[in-house]
């Protein structure tokens, strides 16, 4: 991997904050910073600025007093339960402009109770259909208002905010650029407090996207196995995704073991600092070396290039 410059990818969710700092020193391109930080209160996305700048700064002043960063960009991965996903059939000769304008029709159509107004929204192309001029748009829908809050927050910092992302989409860049696949398609989970998201992915472009919420672990197996249902009545096989992968909170064995069990299907954690250089006093850290599953999304958002 050949990079050229220096990045701290942060994750947070409703109960810590995550970061991972990537920097050259010379010629060598490598890990200088894992850290976390667990919230004085839970964070509430929806709450107002002052108390989400309020709740983050707490926690990220003990990280700068343990190392403070070289860098001063960050990119930044929120929880997959913050985004309205939806993924729409548009077709190819559509300007840029009207694109959007039917996303945001479409948003709310979806979604009633909100107003696309108050959402930053971005997609992706996930499928294309060339006999009938067609695409298979999968967007992201975020509230900007809680952006203009992460930027405030780290302008505070004296920090750049460069990019936000769904965590799951952070998650699959790590598999991108360290390139732990042998095979095109995967199906990718990410376990967050409350939520799961899964992803069937073709050469880590994401086809069919799915966001399923739980009240405890316990509904997980069933949950998972309804999503794995649906998406094969979509003509996806699962059994064409031959590589799993499943990142985010801490994932037990226990689970993996009924997942498997109850879908046939087997999930490798990701080990996102397998494939980088990390710096001799950090090998042995506990985030390396145990909750290395967890900070796939921080990892992930520092290597993000565009």
């Amino acid at each position: 991997m050949s990079l050229s410059f220096n990045n701290v990818g942060i994750n947070i969710n409703e109960t810590k904050i995550q970061v991972v700092e990537l920097n050259n020193n010379g010629d060598e391109f490598r890990v200088e910073n894992i850290d976390e930080e667990y919230f004085p209160e839970l964070l509430n996305f929806d709450d107002k600025e002052g108390k989400i700048i309020d709740i983050l700064q707490s926690s990220f002043n003990e990280i700068l007093l343990r190392n403070e960063f070289k860098s001063n960009t960050v990119s930044l991965a929120l929880p997959p339960i913050e985004f309205k996903v939806f993924q729409i059939p548009l077709e190819k000769r559509l300007s840029r402009q009207d694109k959007e304008k039917y996303l945001k029709w479409e948003f709310a159509r979806l979604f009633p109770y909100a107003s696309a107004d108050n959402f930053v929204i971005k997609y992706f192309t996930a499928n294309e259909d060339s006999e009938k001029n067609s695409e298979e748009i999968c967007a992201f829908a975020v509230k900007g208002n809680l952006l203009r809050a992460l930027n405030k927050f780290f302008a505070l910092n004296k920090m750049t905010l460069k990019y936000a992302d769904h965590a799951h989409l952070a998650a699959l860049n790590v598999l991108r650029a360290e390139r732990f696949l042998n095979n095109d398609s995967t199906l990718n989970v990410y376990l967050g407090s409350k939520s799961l998201s899964i992803i069937f992915a073709h050469k880590c472009v994401p086809v069919s996207v799915k966001t399923i919420e739980f009240n405890n672990v316990a509904e997980i197996p069933e949950r998972f196995k309804s999503v794995i249902e649906i998406t094969e009545s979509l003509g996806l096989n699962k059994y064409e995704f031959s590589d799993g992968f499943i990142s985010g909170e801490t994932v037990s064995d226990t689970l993996l073991m009924q997942l498997k069990e109850d879908n046939d299907i087997t999930l490798k954690k990701i080990n996102p600092f397998s494939g980088i250089k990390v710096a001799d006093r950090l090998k042995d850290s506990a985030f390396v070396t145990e909750k290395y599953n967890s900070f796939t999304a921080a990892c992930g958002m520092a290597l993000r290039l565009s």
